[in-house]
């Protein structure tokens, strides 16, 4: 193949396909999204209060309220329930509406796709 001249599918040696140039695309997307998703996941570990109130969590049976949380730390209701939206938002704790009440539960998955990611660093 000369220099000017095309392989199958129109490529020039060396040269990225359109196929493989999306699939690099999709990869790097993919990549940036689970990077993103360590980070956030990083940063709502990155306070003392929030890792005490997974452990916490992890060592529960049951979904406590933020009250039955609170009376564990040293920390006013509404302070507990700002950390918990933070680890809402990541992903380690979901929320569950029990009228008047809300019960957390700690996301073992996310934990545990926590550990991968920050094995693989």
């Amino acid at each position: 193949v000369g220099m000017h001249q095309t392989v199958a599918g129109g490529v020039q040696p060396g040269q990225v396909g359109p196929i493989e140039g999306h699939a690099r695309e999709v990869v790097a997307c993919m990549n940036r999204a689970r990077g993103l998703r360590v980070a956030r996941m990083c940063k709502a570990l990155g306070h003392p209060a929030r890792v005490a109130i997974v452990r916490y969590l992890k060592s529960r049976r049951g979904a406590p309220t933020c009250g039955e949380i609170v009376s564990q730390l040293p920390l006013s209701q509404s302070t507990v329930s700002q950390h918990l939206r933070v680890l809402q938002y990541a992903g380690f704790v979901t929320a569950q509406d029990e009228p008047p009440r809300v019960r957390y539960r700690l996301e073992l998955p996310a934990l545990d796709e926590f550990r991968r990611a920050v094995g693989s660093l």
